[in-house]
């Protein structure tokens, strides 16, 4: 998935980078917050990922490499988007996979997990230090071995 916003700020930090498909057809999508647009403001960088979000066709899964999200910033992007999905994703969204949640990512889905739908909380899927495991996790649950490689080299390039 790419995007005119992508294109004309800087290609290379595109955040949303579709992996592949689940048995089911679900589409799998890798973020790596290092690599994401920023701007100046939340408010920008929220619309950033509504556009990415809004693409997406039909069921998806969102597998995000969380080092570095630890800045005010990305906590107020984060209330946005979190708010956001619950909105208008959350039939959609069948995973929301993080890898490496740093102190403060950890901290900010401990305050808003309570008032998440039971339906929404059973999504979340934290790993602290297996790569391995959260592709084994995602292969029990339909992604194809292929996937899992494609997978397991962008969490190495962004290592």
């Amino acid at each position: 998935m790419t995007c005119k916003k992508c294109q004309q700020t800087n290609e290379k930090a595109h955040s949303f980078n579709t992996i592949g498909k689940m048995s089911n057809g679900t589409t799998i999508i890798f973020t790596c917050t290092t690599d994401a647009y920023t701007d100046d403001d939340s408010v920008n960088n929220f619309q950033y990922y509504k556009s990415h979000f809004d693409a997406i066709k039909g069921n998806w899964i969102w597998v995000v490499d969380c080092r570095d999200f630890n800045t005010p910033l990305s906590f107020e992007t984060g209330k946005l988007i979190v708010k956001y999905l619950l909105q208008n994703h959350k039939d959609r969204l069948k995973g929301f996979y993080l890898f490496n949640p740093s102190i403060f990512f950890n901290a900010f889905l401990q305050l808003c997990y309570p008032f998440f739908p039971q339906s929404s909380r059973a999504k979340i899927h934290t790993y602290s230090d297996s790569i391995l495991e959260l592709i084994a996790d995602l292969q029990r649950i339909g992604m194809p071995s292929k996937d899992g490689h494609a997978l397991m080299l962008k969490f190495v390039k962004h290592s």
